[in-house]
């Protein structure tokens, strides 16, 4: 459902708290590695040196920082950054972070954002998409995906493309706790399926009105291709006998002869 059928405030915090007949569902941002993209100028908050990848990680991690960056270094360590503050220039492919280790940093974020449909929300930089990177427009640095805005590009554009929704959902920018949020949504009356299509409700307030409406057009077709029927059937069986005209004046000459 679009987010104006949960206005109600919270009490304490008055961000959205659902409606009359509807939940705010929020979801906590899981610790798990989203992949931002491959980048050869990367300044954080935190830089050092860790024996490995899930070293820098897990330290990065516990300093409470939300991305890191993760660099081979000649000598074989493992340069690591972090932080919350960040400045990220000169975006490669992906592959030039496993080509060039040492001129280029693999950065990640810590904590993933939860999509309701698609699982871990990811970074639509074209650059990391093997097809959109043949593309014209893409090339330029930190170039989105079309579909896609933002300083990530993880944020639809709904003007573009019906911002990549699938099947025949609808992009919609909603705001919610005073913030924009885009999303593939169904018109109202409609829920989504797993396979991004959108498919009448069978629950809610207008679904009985809806069944009904439906049950009244099955009736009214199935009367109309019934008087069709009899119709074919009444000119087929009770089509007027032909005279001849020859017989008409045959009948008439009997008539009108003298005796």
């Amino acid at each position: 459902m679009p987010p104006a059928s949960c206005r109600t405030k919270c009490r304490v915090s008055q961000d959205s708290c659902g409606g009359s007949k509807f939940y705010s569902v929020y979801a906590k941002a899981v610790f798990n590695q989203s992949y931002v993209g491959c980048f050869k100028i990367v300044e954080m908050d935190y830089k050092g040196y860790r024996v490995s990848l899930d070293d820098c990680l897990d330290s990065c991690r516990k300093k409470g920082y939300s991305l890191y960056s993760s660099r081979v270094v000649p000598t074989g360590a493992t340069e690591c950054r972090c932080g919350n503050k960040f400045i990220l220039a000169s975006q490669a492919y992906k592959d030039q972070c496993t080509i060039e280790e040492y001129n280029y940093s693999v950065v990640k974020t810590i904590y993933s954002e939860v999509d309701l449909y698609e699982d871990l929300k990811t970074f639509k930089y074209c650059l990391n998409d093997y097809q959109s990177s043949g593309e014209t427009y893409c090339s330029k640095s930190q170039t989105c995906i079309q579909g896609w805005m933002g300083e990530f590009c993880n944020f639809r554009n709904c003007k573009v493309r019906n911002g990549q929704c699938k099947g025949n959902t609808i992009c919609v920018v909603s705001l919610v706790n005073k913030m924009n949020h885009s999303a593939c949504l169904c018109p109202d009356g409609m829920v989504r399926s797993k396979a991004y299509n959108c498919v009448v409700s069978t629950t809610g307030e207008n679904f009985p009105m809806r069944l009904a409406s439906m049950v009244v057009g099955i009736i009214f077709a199935f009367l109309m291709l019934s008087l069709g029927v009899i119709f074919l059937i009444a000119r087929k069986y009770l089509k007027p006998k032909e005279i001849q005209v020859g017989d008409v004046s045959n009948e008439l000459s009997a008539k009108t002869s003298p005796v």
